[in-house]
């Protein structure tokens, strides 16, 4: 039924939400590296 549906589109949505922080924990690490390399080629 209706409940059925909405607990595994909860489970997805919790999934991709998971899945979504840890791709912008990756990204600010990755731009923490090439804004330090950056800083360091100028400097």
């Amino acid at each position: 039924g209706d409940l059925g549906e909405s607990l595994l589109i909860g489970e997805i949505l919790l999934e991709v939400d998971m899945v979504v922080a840890e791709i912008n924990e990756d990204l600010k690490r990755t731009d923490r590296v090439a804004v330090t390399g950056w800083f360091e080629e100028i400097l």
